[in-house]
């Protein structure tokens, strides 16, 4: 029944949702619901009883021309829809996922009434019930105070229509998935982990969900992504031995597997979720912050912010504190000296960062480009900018090796960059990361990378990108458990991360322990199905193990799901041809990575692999060569890979090990 014809009121189950009054009610009482998932509710409700894709999803919640990251938007909206409506995850009363395809609304549905659309009138106040100025109870918000904050003491009148787990949640589902079992159980041994390494029994974990954008603007989308990235950064650093946040991965996980945020508290001991609501118009940026009890879901606190452009800079920290304040936990001034010391001074400079982290999250060629020009441009703008120099040098280093970026065009700019980045902030973790990543990757100098990395972590503990680099570094020096060690305090900490579990598995192959490298793979597509990089993980130690069948599997899903132009799986795939006497087609991937190498940069290494396979020795050295020459990166796993352990023996190998700097660098 489509909403332009007649809106109707309708009722499932104890829910009344009140289509002219843009409301959902539960037993009478009003439930909070945000913007984009109470019009999927609308958008599923209209439709109830068929499949609804995710294209029609997108198209109805975001205007045309709108960039929206589908796994994140879409999944996020159905995520807080399931748990408005208490939508078991064993159990679906209301929403029924169709396997790669989207969603049904199943439950049985009454039309209680039809009114004209006259009487509802878009772009109202009543289409508006998410509006940063209110704090969803009905009330308005005081005429214009720069933050009006409501508490839960003075919405005691009205009270949540979440009373308590028993009524908000019902029983909590078990987990039955294989899978998500296998997820849950690392989840809550990394909990465990953490409870004993590093955090004080009185401290408070919280999760803070992705940030919504309160504009179908598609130039504000950037807006609620940076202010939402940079609250997690201010949350993590504002009280460390009594604040704890739950990684972004593990948050996006728990939303993608259906998980409700009563599982999250369990499971990791989650106490607060935070959510934001973010708009920006005529030189105005509007925020509303939200802190709700994990296990109910009732709201504790809300605040609406108002900021002008030229001050916005400054409002993740003032939403970071006021979080603190209302979980108690007291914010030191050295602490607020810190976090205004990481921030340029400059409005211009800060909003052109958060265009670049923007952009630099969506992690291919042409975003990575984007990044790129815009950390440039922050620069220019304020050329102390630390943050800036550090992720333009963290954005081109690791080109290198996401995109296969000519190493020789990066190189000295990324360099350049870490250095200028610690020498306007030598005490900003992030600028010590990035001269470590460069050390490590681009200038083959181990020893100063493990220096740097073990900085950035003394300075920030939650810098789970510097304990996983660390590892790296560690594993290839030939630390092997030591290099454990820093994997499994970065899974700990990061437990949902398939990134993590796919490096611990490269970790793990290296120290030649194929059944970790196997567990640690598969639990990376376990995580997220679709993550090339741990399929290929997964093949590699499937061939070392001799299980070529299933080898040829995982890295047939590696190829689909890194686009089939990715030279690491055409390279990988020519290795395993190679050395099951499948000559002809290790041939053609020969073939396939010359011809792409007349459009763009590819590794002489991935050449150099497919040879190793076939077993030819004097290309292999060729390639090699040739690798050395254009300081290509892959060469930094030669001394641990074992597809070179052949060649271990030949003077050659040994040679190329010196000149690289690899034996200097060993532990």
């Amino acid at each position: 029944m489509p909403a332009s014809s007649t809106l109707a009121s309708y009722r499932f189950g104890p829910f009344h949702l009140d289509v002219r009054a843009y409301r959902l009610r539960y037993h009478g009482r009003p439930v909070r619901l945000e913007r984009r998932p109470m019009d999927l509710l609308l958008l599923l409700v209209e439709r109830r009883g068929e499949l609804v894709t995710r294209p029609d999803i997108v198209e109805r919640l975001w205007e045309p021309g709108v960039f929206v990251d589908v796994e994140t938007g879409v999944n996020t909206a159905i995520w807080k829809l399931r748990a408005a409506l208490r939508d078991s995850a064993d159990t679906r009363r209301y929403i029924e996922t169709v396997p790669g395809k989207g969603y049904r609304f199943i439950a049985d549905v009454e039309i209680d009434d039809a009114v004209t659309p006259s009487s509802f009138a878009p772009g109202s106040a009543l289409t508006v019930t998410g509006d940063t100025d209110s704090d969803h109870s009905g009330r308005p918000a005081p005429p214009s105070p720069t933050v009006a904050t409501e508490s839960a003491a003075a919405s005691s009148a009205a009270p949540s229509p979440s009373a308590g787990p028993a009524r908000w949640w019902g029983r909590a589902p078990a987990v039955r998935h294989p899978a998500l079992l296998v997820l849950v159980a690392v989840a809550i041994s990394a909990a465990a982990y953490l409870g004993h390494q590093s955090v004080a029994p009185e401290s408070v974990v919280l999760a803070v969900l992705p940030f919504e954008s309160a504009t179908d603007d598609p130039g504000q989308a950037y807006l609620a992504q940076g202010l939402g990235d940079e609250t997690i950064a201010s949350l993590s650093k504002i009280a460390p031995q009594r604040l704890t946040v739950v990684p972004k991965t593990t948050v996006m996980a728990y939303i993608r597997g259906g998980r409700t945020p009563a599982s999250m508290a369990r499971d990791l001991g989650v106490d607060f979720l935070v959510e934001g609501e973010v708009a920006g118009e005529d030189g105005i940026i509007r925020m509303t912050s939200r802190l709700l009890e994990a296990d109910t879901q009732s709201q504790v606190w809300s605040a609406s912010f108002r900021r002008e452009r030229s001050s916005l800079r400054a409002l993740h920290r003032d939403v970071s504190v006021a979080i603190a304040d209302h979980v108690r936990v007291s914010v030191g001034v050295d602490r607020l000296t810190a976090l205004d010391r990481r921030q340029t001074q400059n409005p211009e400079a800060y909003e052109t960062y958060l265009r670049a982290r923007y952009f630099e999250n969506q992690r291919n060629r042409a975003s990575t480009a984007r990044a790129v020009q815009y950390y440039e441009q922050a620069i220019t703008l304020d050329p102390a900018y630390a943050l800036a120099w550090a992720g333009l040098s963290f954005t081109l280093a690791a080109s290198a090796i996401n995109s296969d970026t000519d190493p020789q065009q990066v190189r000295e700019r990324a360099r350049i960059a870490a250095e200028n980045a610690i020498n306007v902030n030598p005490d900003l973790a992030e600028a010590q990361f990035a001269f470590g990543y460069v050390q490590w990757l681009l200038e083959w100098n181990w020893r100063a990378a493990e220096v740097a990395l073990r900085r950035a972590i003394a300075l920030d503990s939650s810098h789970v990108t510097a304990h996983r680099t660390l590892g790296h570094v560690l594993s290839q020096m030939g630390a092997h458990a030591d290099a454990e060690r820093s994997m499994a305090h970065t899974r700990a900490r990061d437990p949902f991360s398939p990134m993590t579990h796919a490096l611990s598995a490269q970790v793990a192959f290296q120290a030649r322990d194929l059944a970790a490298a196997r567990q640690h793979a598969r639990r990376a597509t376990l995580v997220d199905s679709q993550f090339w990089i741990g399929h290929m993980q997964l093949a590699q130690a499937y061939v070392h193990a001799g299980e070529t069948g299933l080898a040829l599997e995982s890295l047939a899903d590696a190829a689909r799901f890194s686009g089939g132009e990715n030279s690491k799986t055409m390279a990988f795939r020519g290795y395993l041809m190679g050395r099951l006497g499948r000559t002809v087609e290790a041939e053609e991937a020969l073939r396939a990575l010359a011809e792409a190498s007349t459009t763009r940069y590819v590794p002489p290494s991935a050449t150099a692999l497919v040879h190793a396979g076939m077993g030819n020795t004097t290309a292999v050295f060729e390639w090699l060569e040739r690798a050395f020459t254009a300081r290509d990166v892959n060469l930094i796993f030669l001394p641990s890979d074992a597809v070179w352990d052949p060649y271990r023996r030949d003077e050659r190998f040994a040679l190329l090990l010196t000149r690289c700097g690899f034996l200097t660098n060993a532990r």
